[in-house]
């Protein structure tokens, strides 16, 4: 029985075709052993109508010479070459703009994603399931890096109202229609999570046993980190101000209620030396409501200035086919 539903969803796979694209920066030593190891999988699991775009944002080292060497194995394999780096993504988004099928895998170039795990986030999109997020069973990196990461990912997208914000993760399949209508090239700033949301409510999150990293270093460091959540909180929602504006009305009430007390204190004559050190406090917190909420409406601006100005997400230098 179990053979049977496995070649069922593998001819419907078949039907559909995969398309797997891969962000890549800086990735010379992993970027060749991660390819052969899909190639191996996808022959196992006899998948054999499926692509993968290589989208190079600007790699300092020999990753395009690796990706061409793979490329003349397999000539399933489409490189991407972008004209600077223009980060992860936005490279994710001009291999979305290259994919022709209908189901879509995005995974990193270190090697830490479970190449073993890819038919378990296509097999639910067979059925019902629009979006499929392989979350890992343990944290691949350091314990202040994960938590960072983590915490910082899960209060932003819970601010941008999004449900089930902890198990988001960059190895994920989704179905082309969740990216439809999307003009990703018009976009400033963009963040695939997000775009997904917007599209579909049907998700669902596998437990996959991530790889440790033997080679390389992450990208991602806490400043890349902080910019990504302040891109991904300013880029697609309207709610951080509404927090601003809320905040302002509860510092306006609470000012209210302060000044009302000290005025009944002075009439009955009980203030004898001004409260020096609540009138700081005071004064310090009102100057961080407002320069929190001056910085928010000057994230906003910026970006309406950006597309004001016609800066692309991304530009593609040069596609090279097999």
């Amino acid at each position: 029985m179990y053979i049977y539903e496995v070649t069922i969803i593998v001819k419907e796979i078949n039907r559909q075709g995969v398309s797997v694209v891969i962000p890549c920066y800086n990735s010379e030593e992993t970027l060749g052993d991660l390819l052969e190891e899909i190639n191996l999988e996808f022959k196992e699991k006899r998948i054999t109508k499926y692509e993968i775009i290589l989208v190079l944002d600007c790699p300092r080292d020999g990753t395009l010479q690796v990706a061409i060497a793979q490329q003349k194995k397999n000539r399933k394999i489409t490189i991407l070459e972008l004209n600077k780096n223009f980060g992860q993504h936005a490279a994710i988004f001009a291999g979305l703009e290259e994919s022709k099928f209908n189901f879509i895998v995005t995974m990193d170039d270190d090697g830490q994603h479970p190449v073993n795990s890819i038919y378990e986030l296509l097999a639910p999109l067979c059925g019902e399931i629009d979006v499929v997020y392989g979350v890992a069973t343990r944290e691949e990196h350091n314990f202040v890096r994960s938590f960072f990461s983590r915490a910082s990912k899960y209060l932003t997208f819970k601010l941008l109202n999004i449900p089930n914000a902890k198990d988001l993760s960059a190895f994920r399949g989704f179905k082309k229609i969740t990216i439809t209508g999307t003009n990703f090239k018009n976009l400033t700033s963009g963040v695939v999570d997000v775009v997904l949301h917007w599209n579909t409510n049907k998700f669902l999150s596998i437990k996959v046993e991530m790889s440790k990293r033997t080679k390389g270093k992450s990208n991602y460091n806490f400043y890349k980190l902080s910019k990504f959540a302040i891109q991904m909180i300013t880029g697609y929602s309207v709610r951080p101000l509404r927090i601003a504006t809320m905040a302002g009305i509860l510092t306006f009430l609470a000012s209210f209620v302060l000044l009302t007390f000290i005025a009944i204190q002075a009439v009955r004559g009980e203030i004898i030396v001004a409260g020096y050190a609540s009138l700081s406090l005071f004064v310090l917190f009102l100057g961080s409501i407002q320069l929190l909420t001056l910085g928010l409406i000057g994230e906003y601006l910026g970006k309406v200035h950006e597309h004001s100005m016609g800066k692309p997400h991304y530009l593609v230098k040069n596609v090279i086919k097999p």
